[in-house]
């Protein structure tokens, strides 16, 4: 999405900024296209919007109210949507909401409504905000809700039984997700820099993932990685990109796992030392093994240096 309403579009994105063409849509947020024939967008506190001609303008979009019920603060609001396939599409939001549907273009009955998260009084009794959500083409979900909880569900059209809660310890207030195609590794990103990564999201389990710190200077927005699982891309505050590798852990027998938080250049790089990082948050993590995401590098800092010139692996 670009400024004013705009949806920006291109066959070969990386062929420079003549690459790209736009055109108009909606007022909205957290659009997703899983092809040229298809798209969904947010708008308002709770109207899911859909388009199968897309690159035709504004006039082809259609939407429904899911009608999400109020709050003691008053409205609830719709965080993201996330269709893998034009026939499956899921929505998250306040208070523990998580809808999935498999006709995204129906009305308000199509969508199934699963709660998500620990219910309290402070938001009135429904769980908290689900800010983080990716679906597969397998239309496995998976979401973040606050603090440090990861729902997962590989039936979200079962509704709420079908979504496990698993805890990732020392998470600060993890924002997005990314999963594979093949729902084989996800990774999210929380408020300190750190990502959390687990080749194996599915299982409901009170150690999820593995924690590494990437930026250790913003919060981590919002990731993204590729169908394959083999490459992923954070984005921070400050609008810098971090590109990393997922790596497999190491084999027994096949060399040592590096002590957490210790760079460890790849093969035939020259050795150079890593820049010590201002801390910016006042929590301090647990130190633990973190075979997740290797090689990260800042690669866009909008006129600021990268915050370093080596690969690195966790």
């Amino acid at each position: 999405m670009g400024s004013g309403s705009t949806l920006l579009y291109a066959s070969e994105p990386g062929g420079g900024a003549g690459a790209w063409n736009g055109v108009s849509l909606p007022a909205g947020r957290s659009l997703t296209c899983p092809s040229t024939a298809f798209c969904g967008l947010l708008a308002g506190d709770d109207e899911v919007l859909t388009s199968s001609d897309p690159l035709a303008g504004a006039g082809t979009w259609s939407g429904v109210d899911l009608e999400l019920p109020e709050w003691r603060l008053g409205p609830n609001h719709l965080y993201r949507i996330d269709c893998p396939t034009p026939s499956a599409c899921a929505v998250s939001g306040d208070v523990g909401t998580v809808l999935a549907t498999s006709e995204p273009t129906g009305d308000a009955g199509a969508w199934i409504e699963s709660f998500i998260g620990a219910r309290d009084s402070y938001n009135n009794g429904a769980g908290p905000a689900v800010e983080g959500l990716d679906c597969t083409t397998a239309f496995f979900c998976a979401a973040t809700t606050w603090g440090d909880t990861v729902a997962t569900s590989d039936e979200p059209l079962a509704g709420t039984p079908s979504w496990g809660l698993s805890i990732s310890p020392d998470a600060y207030f993890i924002r997005a997700i990314s999963c594979a195609e093949d729902s084989s590794l996800c990774v999210a990103v929380d408020r300190n820099g750190y990502a959390i990564s687990s080749r194996d999201p599915a299982s409901v389990t009170d150690d999820w993932g593995t924690r590494e710190l990437i930026d250790g200077e913003e919060a981590l927005t919002d990731v993204s990685c590729a169908a394959g699982g083999d490459l992923c891309a954070a984005v921070d505050d400050e609008g810098r990109v971090i590109v990393g590798t997922p790596v497999e852990s190491p084999e027994p027998g096949t060399g040592p796992t590096p002590a957490a938080g210790s760079p460890q250049t790849p093969l035939g790089s020259p050795n150079c030392k890593q820049p010590k990082r201002k801390a910016k948050h006042h929590r301090k993590p647990r130190a633990k093994s973190m075979p997740s995401i290797g090689q990260a590098q800042a690669v866009s800092g909008r006129g600021k240096q990268p915050q370093s010139l080596c690969s690195r692996q966790g």
